[in-house]
């Protein structure tokens, strides 16, 4: 009898441990051949450096401690639109101009510092990622860099442009990293310095396999904000 119980245990065991590498091995199957994102690659990988840089370049703080904390929130996919590389700086420009009424109203807001007087600074930020994907390829896990630049606001698209394509050092050293197979995902902010200047953050994510070429690839954009603020007195 004890002989039996003790195979029993022996038979229960060996097959626990047969299911448990099964699927450790399907899990890491997995990993090996999906992508590490897929759509969301801007919102989990660009969006987070982007405002990382945006908070760190504009640190926030108070030096009354009897009002609230300095804070932020990001505001993601404020508006959204389609388009082709021809087309994209002219829609994201649209977009820009339709939500200047959600700028506004976080301009004005001051809900966050009760009798304290509330100062905010409210950066633009747009995106631009595939709207398809290749299933057959897989990059290398997706990076990020980060550009940041002091420049006239007419100067801004110039400059973001010319990153993209490689036309400027900062862009050739993002093209020699990033395979040409890799689509590009960006998250572009904005933050305004003086009257005509502001601090554009230009997020350039080397990611998964687009389909078509750059040219007639459509992409998915949109427009949103980090909204900071400092309370004082």
């Amino acid at each position: 009898m004890f002989f039996w119980g003790n195979m029993k245990f022996r038979i229960f065991a060996i097959a626990m441990t047969f299911q448990l590498l099964v699927t450790y091995s399907i899990q890491a199957l997995a990993n090996l051949t999906s992508p590490p994102c897929t759509q969301n690659c801007v919102e989990t990988e660009a969006i987070p450096v982007m405002e990382k840089a945006i908070l760190g370049s504009n640190p926030a703080t108070s030096a009354y401690p009897d009002c609230p904390p300095a804070g932020s929130k990001i505001f993601k996919s404020v508006l959204t639109s389609t388009g082709k590389a021809t087309t994209s700086a002219k829609v994201i420009r649209d977009l820009a101009a339709q939500s200047a009424p959600k700028r506004e109203a976080l301009q004005n807001d001051h809900s966050h510092c009760g009798v304290c007087k509330q100062t905010n600074l409210v950066s633009t930020f747009t995106t631009s990622a595939p709207n398809h994907l290749k299933t057959d390829q897989v990059c290398a896990t997706p990076f990020a860099r980060n550009f940041q630049r002091d420049l006239n606001n007419q100067d801004i698209e110039v400059y973001a442009g010319d990153t993209l394509r490689g036309k400027n050092a900062q862009g050739q050293q993002f093209t020699a990293e990033c395979s040409n197979t890799c689509n590009l995902y960006t998250a572009t902010g904005q933050t305004p310095l003086s009257s005509g200047t502001s601090r554009l953050n230009l997020t350039i994510l080397c990611g998964p396999p687009r389909t078509g070429t750059i040219l007639t690839a459509t992409y998915d954009l949109s427009v949103g904000f980090v909204h900071q603020w400092v309370c004082s007195k």
